[in-house]
């Protein structure tokens, strides 16, 4: 159970000077001082999984140390079968484990595997059955007690105006379940194109993006063209929910993977699902192609909103992140990492004001006040956890 805030729980407890802080809403002057946003530019965020499959399932094998050609890992291989490996902790790779299930099969498994292979990229479905995975609650929880810290890179220190090293490292502490599997952010001053896959068109320019395996991500310059601080936040959580996908997650097991999958593809089929420009406007030519690609979007979309306000999301995409969150970080406390995200992205609009020369004054002081605000939640939170 989420622990609750004693002293500072919700913006309803806000005395009036903290009030009209969170009513002024800076992010909404610099959203009107930087224009209208490209969804294409600063939100459109991509996965490992977009780039090419069979690629990424050839390095996720050879990583592995399996001594199997890809060949042999493939759907509808003939090949003799081959000696098991590891993959990850408790994820034994052979060739039985990702080849199409035989009709007398009837596990629960088997049952899922021929579900989803008949609905998404087949080979989506063979890198989830290789990837890192725990065999069990045991081996999960002791993993859970070593989750290393989120290392935020010095290049991420003052790319963007109004963006220090200290303030993404607090929202990862804070805002993002331990164990959705981010080990590293970077910010690398590079060009990412948008994968053709998604059909977004061919201006469509990355703001970030999960690099293989799924614990680091790599902040683009499309990030810093847009010069929009408080949006980082928002990138970063949407990353963050590829690092904790069916894909990702090494914290999660096979069965759970698929699961989600599973979940999410059937959530998806139903109309009041949450949509998202970057769900919904992908277009590809596979069909299986395009619903793998609307899933993975879709995930990360509603984990993004979640941490953001789980009030903005309908019931069936709230279950589907809390399946996954009550795994990884049974403690984790949305309403405080809603709370402090919020102030954060504040706290990095008037940092904005401070770096452009606008009222340097005034918005300085309003620095140290979200700073305050942070400050008074993070040490609530701690005293509660305790």
């Amino acid at each position: 159970m989420s622990p609750e805030f004693k002293e500072f729980s919700s913006p309803n407890e806000l005395n009036e000077k903290e009030k009209s802080l969170v009513k002024e809403n800076i992010t909404r002057k610099i959203d009107r001082l930087t224009g209208t946003i490209n969804k294409t530019l600063v939100l459109l965020v991509i996965s490992f999984l977009s780039l090419n499959f069979g690629r990424e399932l050839k390095e996720r094998i050879e990583s592995s140390g399996s001594e199997d050609k890809i060949e042999n890992v493939l759907p509808n291989n003939t090949a003799e079968e081959s000696q098991s490996t590891q993959a990850g902790p408790g994820v034994k790779i052979s060739k039985n484990n990702i080849e199409n299930i035989s009709p007398e099969d009837d596990s629960e498994r088997a049952k899922l595997i021929k579900k989803l292979r008949n609905s998404v990229d087949n080979t989506a479905v063979d890198c989830l059955l290789i990837s890192q995975s725990v065999k069990d609650e045991v081996e999960r929880q002791a993993m859970l007690k070593n989750v290393p810290e989120v290392v935020v890179e010095n290049s991420v220190d003052g790319f963007l105006s109004g963006v220090e090293k200290e303030d993404i490292e607090l929202f990862f502490k804070h805002c993002i379940p331990q164990g959705a599997g981010v080990e590293k952010v970077v910010y690398l001053d590079e060009k990412v194109e948008a994968s053709k896959a998604y059909g977004y068109g061919s201006e469509s320019e990355a703001a970030a993006y999960v690099k293989y395996p799924g614990d680091e991500i790599v902040i683009a310059r499309g990030m810093k063209d847009c010069d929009n601080a408080p949006a980082l936040l928002d990138v970063l959580a949407h990353e963050a929910g590829h690092c904790a996908d069916y894909l990702s997650n090494r914290y999660l097991t096979v069965d759970e993977k698929l699961c989600l999958q599973n979940m999410l593809v059937d959530r998806l089929r139903q109309p009041n699902h949450f949509k998202s420009p970057l769900e919904e406007d992908i277009k590809n030519k596979d069909p299986k192609m395009e619903l793998t690609l609307e899933v993975t979007e879709y995930f990360a979309e509603i984990f993004s909103h979640y941490i953001k306000d789980k009030t903005e999301l309908p019931s069936g995409d709230r279950k589907i992140v809390e399946y996954v969150i009550s795994r990884i970080d049974p403690d984790f406390d949305s309403r405080h990492a809603s709370l402090v995200m919020r102030l954060l992205k504040e706290k990095l609009g008037a940092k904005w004001y401070v770096a452009k020369g606008i009222n340097v004054e005034l918005t300085q002081e309003k620095v140290g006040e979200y700073s305050s605000l942070i400050a008074r939640a993070v040490s609530s939170n701690n005293q509660n956890s305790q």
